[in-house]
């Protein structure tokens, strides 16, 4: 592109007068043209436009790609120039508004033949009034304003100075410019500048602003939005863009200067918009609007939440961690419980999973959400799945205990042991040397179970039980251990005399023999205790010497101590005893007497009865002369070899 003959030279629409200097500086209007096609042009275009009559005194910058180009001149100091149409010479710029309260109000004047002079509002002879709305409507067109709204005459801004430019201006309204609309000869008049003419325009359309709501420059993908667009004129038609592609246009209601476009699934890329209006038969056009950046990224997924360990039923005191992981690296992720948040942790930058240490575990329902910063936004994903936790007591250490009661036990015995913790139902374990024995489960109400080995025998006795917590096996702790040892029954003693047989008077020694050294024996005669003694230590016999020893059946039995428990034997046969007494030299003379004397008084008992049996008797013998009378008694038949009389 030859860029001496691209040269835009937008409309004047003030001018300011440096009265230091006496130079006037001429403010273009940039609201109408794009910031983006602002061009700056070089020294040489300057003058190739304007003539060599002007030179480059400075350049300022304005910022976004504008500058201010100081030129030295009686005239301007300077202009800022645009890019937007082909022109020749800077008669292109040939309308200005002078005076008025707006960049769109004002005297108007126009630049003919290197001088600005003003426009008379009347025909030659000045008795038709030539200015008005549609000559009006030429000029708000050319300076980019709105519609024509006033035409005033008479300077109405004031009057002008310097020369009239033209007069008898007649326009239909459709023309680009005044020099395209008939009117007299374009000159420079000194007349009165009674009747210079003005205008009222209204503002032109202001650049749109655009928002979006939510207001945000980054979107989750399926999420919808809603973007307005506002400009200054009710009923305008706004276009919404997206990447150079219209993809939406609504009107505005007739009161209202905003058109929401709602319910957009929107997509990444630059966003704006512009908006149209027609007034005076024109179609008037907004700029476009500053560009809204939106990005698209994938919506926060749902967090998983996990325990280690992975229980749901924890003992209190017990400790858990509790991992949350999301879709999106060094996201926030806070932890909850019944709705209440208890911590905060922030993923690292290359972690998308973050993990709550230490945690004194409480009962409750867990949870957890995330959050990310995404180009000034905050989201938030949904809530994880609740982790319901309970809490028990720990399993308290069981006790183990015997029926009987004992550490020691005879072969053959049998014995209950029963093992009870602090939950009821739970099953319990039996041990004996580290070797599993059996194990059974508590009934449902009791928290001890009764176990009867059907064997049993010596060793190391312990248990320990289980319980089931909605699906978590809790064992507590081992009980004490209890040593049990076995020993041989003790046998039936056996009981001994020496000599076998007892004279009274004499020493006897009675003996008892159990199976256990240094056992305890005891005597009995006809069941009551007589005496008890040990025997040594080394000797499972125990001899007895009583002082006296009296008739009667004789037994023993014996005990003995073993680890605190003591044994006790049956009893031994019995042995009964009679004793005889000690026959001395007197005990067989008195012996001799005895028998001799009971034999004499058994001879004369026996001679008397003979004789009592042959004699009349007393009684029959006659006293004091009378008759006795015949007695009566029994004979007795005497055996014949008593009959000796």
């Amino acid at each position: 592109m030859n860029i001496n003959k691209e040269i835009v030279l937008e409309e004047f629409i003030g001018l300011k007068t440096d009265k230091s200097t006496g130079t006037v500086a001429c403010i273009l209007w940039l609201p109408i043209i794009q910031k983006s096609a602002v061009r700056v042009l070089s020294c040489t275009t300057i003058r190739s436009v304007l003539g060599s009559k002007w030179s480059l005194s400075k350049t300022d910058e304005l910022g976004e790609g504008l500058k201010i180009l100081h030129l030295k001149s009686l005239a301007v100091q300077s202009l800022i120039f645009l890019e937007r149409k082909t022109v020749e010479s800077a008669e292109a710029v040939s309308v200005r508004l002078v005076n008025g309260s707006s960049p769109c109000a004002g005297r108007v004047e126009v630049y003919h033949d290197g001088q600005w002079g003003t426009v008379y509002g009347y025909s030659y002879y000045g008795y038709d009034l030539t200015w008005d709305m549609k000559a009006a409507a030429v000029v708000c067109k050319a300076l980019g304003c709105g519609a024509a709204l006033l035409a005033p005459g008479d300077a109405h801004f004031g009057r002008g100075s310097g020369s009239i430019s033209t007069y008898g201006v007649q326009c239909k309204g459709s023309e680009r410019a005044l020099r395209d609309c008939p009117s007299g000869t374009w000159g420079h008049y000194s007349w009165s500048h009674s009747s210079d003419a003005g205008v009222i325009c209204s503002d032109p359309l202001q650049k749109p602003s655009i928002s979006r709501k939510p207001d945000s420059r980054v979107f989750e993908r399926g999420e919808s939005a809603q973007i307005s667009c506002t400009g200054n004129y009710p009923g305008s038609n706004f276009s919404l863009y997206r990447d150079g592609n219209i993809i939406a246009s609504r009107t505005a209601s007739e009161n209202n200067n905003k058109a929401t476009f709602t319910s957009l699934k929107i997509t990444a890329g630059n966003y704006w918009c512009t908006y149209t209006k027609h007034m005076d038969g024109r179609e008037l056009t907004s700029p476009e609007s500053e560009r809204l950046r939106i990005s698209m990224w994938d919506p926060l997924e749902k967090p998983n939440i996990s325990m280690k360990p992975d229980f749901r039923v924890f003992v209190r005191g017990e400790s858990a961690e509790i991992s949350c992981s999301g879709n999106y690296p060094g996201s926030n992720f806070s932890l909850y419980r019944d709705g209440n948040i208890i911590a905060s942790r922030i993923a690292p930058e290359n972690n998308n999973k973050t993990t709550f240490t230490s945690l004194k575990n409480t009962a409750g329902n867990y949870w957890c959400k995330y959050t990310k910063h995404m180009d000034g936004r905050e989201l938030t994903s949904p809530e994880s799945e609740r982790v319901g936790v309970t809490l028990w007591d720990p399993l308290q250490k069981p006790t183990i205990s015997f029926k009987p009661d004992f550490r020691v036990f005879v072969r053959g015995e049998s014995a209950e042991i029963s093992c009870a913790g602090n939950y009821p139902g739970s099953k319990f374990s039996l041990y004996s040397d580290g070797e599993f024995i059996t194990s059974q489960s508590a009934p449902e109400n009791s928290n001890t179970a009764i176990f009867t080995p059907s064997e049993f025998r010596e060793g190391t006795y312990w248990c320990r039980y289980a319980e089931n917590m909605d699906g978590r096996v809790l064992t507590s702790p081992e009980s004490e251990r209890v040593g049990v040892t076995l020993w041989d029954s003790l046998q039936k003693p056996t009981i001994s005399m020496t000599p076998n047989f007892l004279v009274r008077g004499k020493i006897a020694h009675i003996s008892c023999s159990g199976n256990y050294p240094g056992s305890n024996f005891s005597l009995y005669r006809d069941g009551e205790f007589i005496t008890s003694q040990p025997s040594p230590g080394n000797n499972n016999t125990a001899t007895f010497t009583p002082l006296e020893i009296s008739a009667g059946n004789y037994t023993c039995k014996y005990t003995t101590l073993v680890d605190g428990r003591e044994l006790t034997s049956s009893e031994s046969e019995r042995v009964g005893i009679s004793v005889r007494a000690n026959w001395t030299v007197m005990h067989t003379v008195g012996l001799s007497v005895g028998i001799v004397t009971a034999i004499v008084i058994t001879v004369l008992i026996l001679g008397f009865s003979v004789y009592k049996r042959g004699c009349p008797s007393w009684d029959s013998l006659p006293i004091g002369g009378t008759q006795p009378q015949q007695a009566t008694h029994k004979t007795s038949k005497v055996p014949p070899e008593l009959n000796v009389f």
